[in-house]
């Protein structure tokens, strides 16, 4: 069941996200375990808007909670792929889970008590942050080993579909129950759980520690099998890229920026519509052996959402009832899913690349840069949107994708391979 070789071998017969959970009831009742996870997650970000602004007084709250929990997440994630290949990643995971389960507990117990201070958050961030990033090669790790070797892109897309449909329903869920404080709590309850669940689930899961390697020898040997390996490479240079032009944080910095909180619940969810759209079109289609085209159509249409909407916010025009609102939306569902599908397909292959071996450690490797990235674009997003306004941001932001595309000469060589072609999913 852990393949331990390099994964560029991978089976002619394209396997499709959906038809891999029918076959392996294990690896789905996993996937629905952790969408637990991702509900709490989806509901804590809308929670996140309203607590966070009224500690912070403005969107520089929800801006300095991201940055926080990212630089933490990156500091810690080397010695923790380092642990995860050395150790059980179950078990690790589901320690890391249970902190971060108690501590959205503790924090959703303080906020019932009255508001909380800056301190108190930005503290709450950094130990969220540091579980999150023993949890992330962890939950990779287990993941991988409930699947055969040709399968591990596909395993990957479901769990980026979980995420997206948990986190939908989270967001939804959230606008029901209008006491923030009330939501912190079930989300934290909602984690642990799930982080008990998936363990018992993954009870079979198959590890190979390599507790005979220092830590230092363990970490050393990932950047040399990264650098002789040219797919895994292009694979990872384009996703860390791309990072850079998505932030994460653009529209709760939108639905604060333009004051539009009564249309908070309809922006979340049309943005997580859009997330689905496009990973369902990824689990469906898959990571085919050619995917340069599926990756520039998908990020040009990112490209040309966010360039028009972000024209047609000069003076608010988008902002008010009717057809201003309907296309406001489309615009973000549009945006939404485009770049979901283009993100999620360089996340899958890079998974599909990824040698089991090395597996946890690659990934505590590639979540610093990946995670300081993402810390860095929500940082300029939080101080441009503060400074400017959301409207010039955007426009920017398209120029940016623009620029990252032609620096990656528009993924020109992602389908280069050194065996054959890289098939998975349908």
């Amino acid at each position: 069941m852990n393949n331990q070789a390099g994964q560029h071998d991978e089976e002619p017969a394209a396997r499709s996200t959906f038809a891999l959970l029918r076959r392996n009831p294990r690896l789905l009742a996993f996937m629905v375990s952790q969408g637990l996870a991702a509900i709490a997650l989806g509901a804590l970000l809308v929670a996140r808007i309203e607590f966070a602004t009224q500690a912070f007084g403005n969107e520089v709250g929800i801006g300095t909670l991201a940055v926080t929990f990212s630089i933490a997440a990156a500091v810690i994630s080397i010695p923790a792929g380092m642990l995860v290949d050395r150790a059980n990643p179950r078990v690790i995971l589901l320690i890391s889970m249970a902190v971060i389960g108690v501590s959205n507990i503790s924090l959703g117990y303080l906020l019932v008590r009255g508001p909380v201070g800056v301190a108190l958050l930005v503290g709450g961030a950094v130990l969220e942050g540091l579980a999150t990033g023993f949890a992330l090669p962890a939950m990779l790790k287990t993941q991988a080993a409930l699947v055969d070797a040709h399968s591990r892109g596909a395993a990957e897309i479901a769990n980026l579909l979980r995420l997206c449909i948990g986190g939908l329903i989270g967001s939804l869920l959230a606008r029901l129950i209008p006491d923030s404080a009330a939501v912190v709590l079930a989300s934290g309850a909602l984690i642990v759980i799930a982080g008990c669940t998936s363990f018992v689930i993954a009870s079979p899961a198959v590890f190979r520690s390599q507790r005979g390697v220092t830590l230092w020898e363990s970490v050393s040997q990932v950047v040399p099998r990264l650098r002789a390996d040219a797919p895994l490479t292009r694979a990872v240079v384009a996703d860390l890229v791309m990072r850079v032009v998505v932030p994460t944080l653009l529209l709760p910095l939108f639905i604060v920026d333009r004051d539009i909180n009564q249309s908070a619940a309809k922006v979340l969810a049309a943005g997580t519509i859009g997330v689905l759209i496009g990973s369902l079109t990824l689990a469906h289609f898959g990571v085919s052996g050619r995917m340069r085209r599926p990756l520039v159509v998908s990020f040009v249409g990112y490209l040309v959402a966010i360039a028009l909407g972000g024209l047609l916010l000069r003076n608010d025009w988008l902002i008010g009832e009717g057809l201003p609102q309907i296309m406001l939306l489309g615009f973000i569902v549009a945006g939404c899913a485009f770049s979901a599908y283009g993100t999620s397909a360089l996340t899958a292959l890079v998974q599909q690349r990824s040698p089991d071996d090395i597996r946890g450690r690659l990934a505590g490797l590639l979540a610093v840069p990946r995670l300081v990235l993402q810390a860095l674009a929500s940082l300029i997003a939080t101080a441009l949107i503060t400074v400017g306004n959301s409207h010039y941001f955007t426009v920017g932001l398209a120029v940016v994708t623009l620029l990252a595309l032609t620096a990656l000469l528009w993924f020109k060589r992602i389908d280069q391979h050194d065996a054959q072609a890289l098939s998975v999913g349908r």
